[in-house]
């Protein structure tokens, strides 16, 4: 995929996560989907349950005592470290590349300059340099 193809499809990407065409409300709040990025950042992070194991580059959300409307005591999810340290692991690794799920789940209109972390590092992470 040419560059300005990549910067083509990541601008449709990001004009349809905020139109709400992917990923929008009935998404973050009306289905089985409770523990979307958005969710997560907004109802169940805390500084003092976050931790990142640096072996398997995944953030968790932990503590003794239950947090978050679902009373979770762990809770492991996706980050802007974890995404780039996929993307590192595809690049050192020359693999083709990789499978994203749902990245419109990871909107967060609340952190004004950084709604679209997961975006934002899955274009850095794995955009192509050549």
């Amino acid at each position: 995929m040419a560059d300005n193809d990549y910067t083509a499809l990541e601008d449709l990407v990001r004009r349809d996560i905020q139109a709400g065409l992917v990923g929008g409300n009935a998404s973050r709040n009306n289905d089985d989907n409770t523990f979307t990025y958005h969710n997560i950042v907004t109802q169940y992070y805390s500084a003092a349950n976050y931790h990142y194991d640096a072996t398997s580059e995944m953030p968790y959300l932990g503590s003794s005592s239950a947090f978050g409307p679902g009373k979770c005591n762990f809770l492991s999810y996706e980050n802007a470290q974890s995404v780039t340290a996929k993307g590192d692991y595809v690049n050192r690794n020359g693999l083709a590349g990789t499978i994203i799920w749902t990245i419109g789940e990871g909107y967060v209109p609340e952190q004004v300059g950084q709604e679209n972390a997961l975006l934002d590092a899955v274009n850095a992470a794995f955009k192509p340099t050549n």
